[in-house]
């Protein structure tokens, strides 16, 4: 019987970055999976990212820890950026 491999998909909705995962996320999945994180949060630097783990048939240890570390990765990455205030902004209103 072939052994199943993780499929990782990428999409954008309006600004989140979606990971879509598929298959057997084992321990040797979870270090090719890891890079891959490492580049859309840190390298592309989305402040926005979530898993889509519906089409996992199983998540190892390994697996958890590096979805774990990923969600910090943002989290800090987002506790980081300066707060970004509005634009004084004048409103007239006509009668």
């Amino acid at each position: 019987m072939a052994e199943e491999s993780l499929s990782v998909r990428f999409s954008r909705v309006s600004g989140t970055v979606v990971v879509s995962l598929g298959g057997v996320l084992d321990d040797s999945a979870a270090g090719r999976l890891r890079h891959l994180l490492l580049d859309v949060i840190e390298g592309q630097g989305n402040l926005s990212v979530v898993f889509d783990v519906g089409g996992l048939r199983m998540i190892g240890a390994h697996g958890e820890a590096v979805l774990g570390e990923a969600q910090a990765r943002v989290q800090r990455r987002r506790a980081a950026m300066p707060p970004v205030e509005a634009p004084d902004a004048e409103v007239a209103v006509s009668a």
